[in-house]
């Protein structure tokens, strides 16, 4: 894609986020900076907007998700939205704010486009639940994982509490759903939570736009599928999971996508 073409798919109506595509990736960065980048109702819809243009546009194949700053990923809900709903003792709106929050974090989780979290600074709370809707996530060394909700009185309502123990085990999870501690980036790595770790010499910017574009070169199709596959088999047993990869295998051979790819494998 050239200069032209990204220029012509930046987002430029949007209050807090900027949205960007270029190469086949399809980038969100949420710009709250003087809030800690936290989602208000209003942030969550222009990102779950983005994500929705991102997954219409055919010359998009990857998405990825960052922040402005480096002190905050981000630290979850917006407090200025969530406490007047809180003392209006309106549970209909209570029920809805956590709707809004299940509806866009469960579309990123199943979108057909691979997504990509880069991660500076302290995701905490939603911050931390958005990283685990991800499928793939890069962090700066001094990036931090924390729940939290417990320092407050809070429980999970985005996520954590099911997706969390889902990635780092049970045990893991509960140290920090229970404890309210936060992890470093390398710890975070060791726990599965974290891909890779951006090097001195490199930016998060580069290092999300490398494996952006890296994961963009392959086919919409395949990507899809895989994504899919994997997430299922967080869903189902290993039995069921294992028919439903054969059922698609089978489909997925018949594809002009795989034999172009296998054609592709013969001409090496």
């Amino acid at each position: 894609m050239s200069d032209e073409d990204s220029t012509a798919a930046s987002g430029g109506d949007f209050e807090d986020i900027e949205y960007t595509v270029e190469d086949g990736l399809a980038q969100i960065v949420i710009d709250r900076q003087e809030k800690g980048n936290t989602l208000r109702p209003e942030t969550l819809a222009e990102v779950d907007e983005a994500r929705v243009r991102a997954e219409a546009d055919d010359a998009v194949r990857a998405l990825a998700i960052r922040t402005a700053g480096d002190r905050f990923f981000s630290s979850g809900a917006d407090l200025n939205s969530v406490l007047p709903i809180i003392e209006s003792e309106d549970s209909d709106a209570v029920v809805e704010f956590n709707e809004q929050w299940h509806r866009v974090y469960d579309a990123f989780e199943n979108s057909p486009l691979p997504v990509i979290a880069g991660v500076s600074g302290q995701a905490l709370a939603g911050g931390l639940e958005l990283t685990l809707v991800c499928d793939l996530v890069v962090a700066t060394p001094e990036a931090t994982f924390g729940d939290q909700h417990i320092n407050f009185n809070l429980i999970g309502g985005g996520g954590a509490t099911q997706r969390l123990s889902r990635i780092v085990g049970v045990r893991r999870s509960k140290e920090l759903l229970l404890t309210g501690d936060a992890i470093s980036a390398e710890t975070a790595k060791e726990w599965g939570l974290v891909n890779r770790i951006t090097e001195e010499d490199e930016s998060l910017e580069e290092a999300v736009a490398d494996l952006g574009t890296r994961v963009a070169e392959h086919h919409p199709l395949a990507l899809k599928r895989q994504k899919y596959l994997a997430n299922e088999s967080l869903r189902t047993t290993l039995d069921d999971g294992l028919k439903l990869e054969r059922e698609m295998a089978n489909i997925h051979l018949l594809s002009s996508a795989a034999k172009e790819g296998l054609q592709r494998f013969m001409d090496r």
